[in-house]
């Protein structure tokens, strides 16, 4: 039986028992679902299908785009996985299969350690953006970062998104395909940010850079220069939300964008 597979004598059944009560949006849910049963559009599944693609993961590079790739063995994986650092499971070095993993993550001591990191991690975040202020009611705020290096090592940005309550709505880490200059990495992190914003249909945004010159350039929709297609198609993104602001903040304000970078 492969992975992800069922049937009636499963000794599994108490996953998929426990995954339908959890109290989780229902996309959520049924995201969940396909992750276990091993059907969601990885690039090795689509080849399964015929799809002429390569199905190496385009975040790392390095492997082919597997299920268990993807949540558990890429380098971007195992970044987000190891900023838990009380995880009761050590991901970085595990060697189960996804359901496996699913089941431990399943126990009511783990779901409840998940909810205690998740309140210690908006209290860190709390304590460390001090400035950031929370957006107008039903609007959401997109705070964007990018981080590029001198050594030999792919540029990436970040990205979160939270709402009139301080809360996470949305988060965003990924690895760019080489090395690019600062000004591009972060007009890159706001192109991110933006389709992002669109992928979870809000339509009041504010976007947060602490790079002046990638803010003034939209700002002033400045499309020349070698740059000026990036800036355009940034604008082109805008123009569907009812309403948008872009604002240059202070790097201390936007440290939660900088540390997913």
């Amino acid at each position: 039986m492969e992975e992800g597979e069922c049937s009636s004598g499963d000794s599994r059944n108490p996953l998929w028992r426990k995954l339908w009560h959890l109290n989780i949006p229902p996309m959520v849910r049924i995201f969940a679902w396909k992750m276990c049963m091993n059907v969601l559009p990885t690039f090795v599944n689509l080849q399964r299908k015929g799809v002429n693609i390569c199905d190496i993961c385009p975040a790392c590079g390095m492997e082919p785009e597997s299920n268990l790739h993807v949540f558990v063995k890429c380098e971007v994986a195992k970044r987000v996985w190891g900023c838990w650092l009380d995880s009761p499971i050590d991901l970085l070095n595990v060697n189960m299969d996804i359901i496996d993993i699913a089941m431990k993550f399943l126990n009511l001591k783990f779901i409840l350690e998940f909810k205690r990191a998740l309140i210690a991690c908006s209290q860190s975040l709390s304590r460390s953006e001090g400035k950031w202020i929370a957006p107008p009611p039903g609007v959401f705020k997109i705070n964007v970062d990018g981080a590029t290096s001198e050594i030999d090592r792919n540029s990436s940005v970040g990205v979160v998104i939270r709402d009139a309550t301080s809360n996470v709505h949305a988060t965003c880490c990924r690895y760019l395909q080489g090395q690019h200059l600062v000004e591009e990495v972060e007009a890159l992190a706001m192109e991110c940010g933006l389709l992002l914003a669109k992928e979870h249909e809000l339509s009041q945004i504010i976007l947060e850079s602490d790079t002046l010159t990638a803010v003034s350039n939209v700002t002033a929709a400045e499309t020349s220069g070698c740059l000026g297609h990036v800036y355009q198609g940034i604008l082109s993104m805008l123009s569907p939300f009812s309403s948008w602001k872009i604002k240059h903040v202070k790097r201390e304000y936007n440290r939660a964008a900088h540390e997913l970078a």
